[in-house]
């Protein structure tokens, strides 16, 4: 996932792409890649499912997440990846956007997928805000999660997003740079659905779109858009590392000490070495947020 694996923005992947209606109206994009090799295609029973959530605006014609595709369908193994709502040249249809502590969304596509592939084994990969939902996901429905993938993978998750958002604040990279960029990212897809979000009386939308830091946006956005009383209540809400122990099946997790988004003080290694516990932690000293 270093920068030498990356695929510039101008080569898109051939998906194969399905627009999934949710229960509220809202629709979402679901693409699938299928191995190219013939010979790595297992027969349907033996086929392996990656089901894949990026991070907070990405889709699946994003760098890293397709290197993360071409990696999977190497190896045999069909990968499909969920673009969030309004993302992915998707239309934004309903008021409603996605948040790291919400999973309705993805428990929608996991039993969309599951009637595709009654038979065929599936792992989840999450990356940075995708793994934080997935976390949600197989801590708040370990049974489901157990029948439904036999092992899971986060990659550069935020454990505790209080923690996350005080390292965002701190000068210089992690504050004019990190922090600055996923703000302007955020306030820019805001800008794009206004029209939509707009419809709902939750939020002073001047504020929203004058948020300069991610603390700031969560704040006039997030938070009051899923229903938190304030931005301490949504990040507490999205706070895993301290309920690993409720994972039913394995996860890998990999994270970087220096990742600007979860220092490496606030990894739960002492969770994850734990007797019984299904999470294996690997850190690494250098990589950042996903290898940037």
């Amino acid at each position: 996932m270093g920068l030498f694996q990356r695929i510039s923005d101008s080569q898109l992947l051939p998906y194969t792409r399905e627009i999934v209606t949710l229960h509220d109206g809202g629709e979402l994009a679901l693409d699938c890649l299928e191995p190219t090799d013939p010979r790595t295609t297992a027969e349907n029973d033996d086929r392996l499912i990656i089901f894949l959530l990026p991070g907070l605006t990405s889709c699946s014609q994003t760098s890293y997440v397709k290197s993360l595709v071409l990696a999977v369908t190497k190896v045999g193994a069909t990968a499909y990846v969920l673009n969030n709502r309004g993302l992915g040249g998707v239309a934004l249809k309903t008021p409603r956007t996605y948040c790291a502590t919400k999973y309705e969304d993805v428990m929608e596509v996991i039993a969309h997928l599951k009637q595709k592939h009654p038979k065929e084994k599936m792992i989840a990969i999450g990356t940075s805000l995708g793994g934080m939902v997935l976390s949600q996901y197989l801590i708040g429905h370990p049974v489901e999660a157990k029948e439904n993938f036999f092992a899971a993978m986060m990659i550069s998750i935020c454990w505790d997003p209080l923690a996350g958002t005080r390292s965002l604040e701190t000068p210089f990279v992690n504050k004019y740079i990190v922090n600055y960029t996923l703000t302007s990212n955020l306030t820019e897809l805001a800008v794009k659905h206004r029209d939509v979000l707009q419809r709902r009386d939750c939020w002073d939308f001047d504020k929203v779109l004058s948020s300069k830091t991610l603390r700031e946006f969560d704040t006039n956005f997030t938070a009051p858009q899923f229903g938190y009383a304030d931005v301490l209540d949504y990040y507490k809400d999205g706070m895993v590392a301290k309920r690993v122990h409720h994972f039913s099946i394995p996860v890998f997790a990999l994270n970087a000490v220096d990742d600007p988004l979860i220092p490496g003080d606030y990894l739960p290694m002492k969770e994850a070495e734990l007797e019984g516990s299904n999470l294996a932690l690997i850190v690494t000293e250098r990589g950042g947020k996903l290898s940037q």
